[in-house]
């Protein structure tokens, strides 16, 4: 795929599956899936510096999280904002993936999340699959205790966190659907407009100001002017069989993205959160650890952890709708509705929001 520079080409693996899907899968990313198109139209996020291999990201430097695009997964040391020592949505993605199989429909590989300094020592099974009877493809990880020196096996607990992030190209008018029962705003800045949090408006609009401006009490003019991203995490209602779906559906209902998993993989502290970016014309429908970063899950106890006898598994789906039959056979399928949850607002208690965020939603 082309690059970041025109030297520069992005090795992918591409695999083929219904209606027309195809999809790459990046190796030196940790088989992270930066393009996805359906009938050779892009269906995922692009980022507009290019495709970046796994050695072009600088997740060390002062560098802001500029890689994300596609599906990308962010971990297994911090998710959320750089801290000290700790890249801004970890160094998951710049893994390399040691590949075991593959052919057109499946790519199997190994991926070694191991600092050997400062843990965690965690290999990383990856499958991902094109699904054979929808347009879909679904990404499998099996978490397992990695290597220590020597390739002896470590024999402690792991901590860490993990979060899925599909990123999807927005225009306005596009919804989302989910049976949300609660959204709970990341910021002040989120609070803005709320009420309006599943439909999109202002794609491509807003004047870029870092770092952002915050809002004076209830007056949100600077706030709309420069459009920036807004988050929100949700309390998403699961189907009896703990499946739980979320799509983007555009205003006339004919085209449609959604992402599916299952509740009983994805346990508290794990929750689903809507990243809406419109100025950039994307959002993010992500499902994982707290976005908040490291020193905040810390705190609240929201590190997973993995004993050194135990696999954890995690599926997500990822899939496109063409067609208003398809869109609404699905939305009947899974009893989704726009989504119109209960809405808890950010409070100014402290900066970092840390107390009403853990008190509120965890």
């Amino acid at each position: 795929m082309p690059g970041l520079h025109q030297r520069q080409p992005v090795p992918a693996i591409r695999l083929t599956g219904e209606g027309g899907l195809e999809v790459f899968s990046v190796p030196s990313r940790a088989g992270d899936i930066l393009e996805v198109r359906v009938e050779n139209e892009p269906v995922m996020m692009q980022n507009p510096k290019g495709h970046l291999r796994g050695e072009d990201i600088n997740t060390y430097g002062a560098e802001m999280v500029d890689w994300v695009e596609g599906f990308v997964t962010c971990g297994l040391e911090n998710t959320g904002p750089q801290q000290p020592g700790l890249a801004g949505h970890g160094t998951f993605t710049r893994q390399p993936l040691e590949i075991i199989s593959c052919d057109e429909n499946h790519l199997k590989g190994k991926i070694r999340c191991v600092n050997i300094v400062t843990g965690p020592y965690i290999d990383v099974i990856r499958t991902i699959k094109v699904l054979p009877d929808r347009r879909a493809f679904r990404v499998e990880d099996q978490l397992r205790a990695g290597a220590i020196s020597n390739n002896q096996p470590y024999q402690g607990d792991n901590q860490y966190l993990l979060l899925y992030h599909p990123n999807f190209p927005l225009r306005n008018g596009d919804q989302l659907f989910a049976r949300a029962k609660i959204a709970v705003a990341r910021d002040l800045i989120s609070n803005c407009d709320m009420e309006s949090l599943a439909i999109i408006s202002g794609v491509g609009e807003g004047q870029a100001v870092f770092p952002p401006s915050q809002p004076t009490g209830e007056d949100y003019q600077k706030v709309r002017a420069e459009n920036f991203e807004r988050c929100y995490l949700m309390i998403l209602e699961p189907l009896n069989n703990g499946e739980v779906a979320v799509a983007l559906i555009n205003k006339e209902q004919d085209r449609g993205a959604y992402l599916k998993y299952n509740l009983n993989q994805f346990k508290k502290p794990m929750a689903f959160q809507f990243w809406r970016n419109p100025r950039g014309g994307s959002a993010g429908l992500e499902i994982g650890s707290t976005f908040m970063g490291r020193a905040y899950a810390q705190k609240y106890g929201l590190l997973t952890t993995l004993k050194a006898d135990e696999t954890h598994l995690y599926q997500v789906e990822v899939g496109f709708l063409l067609g208003q039959q398809e869109v609404k056979d699905f939305l009947t399928e899974h009893q989704l509705t726009i989504a119109k949850p209960q809405l808890i607002k950010a409070v100014a208690q402290d900066p970092s929001q840390e107390e009403f965020y853990h008190r509120e939603f965890y």
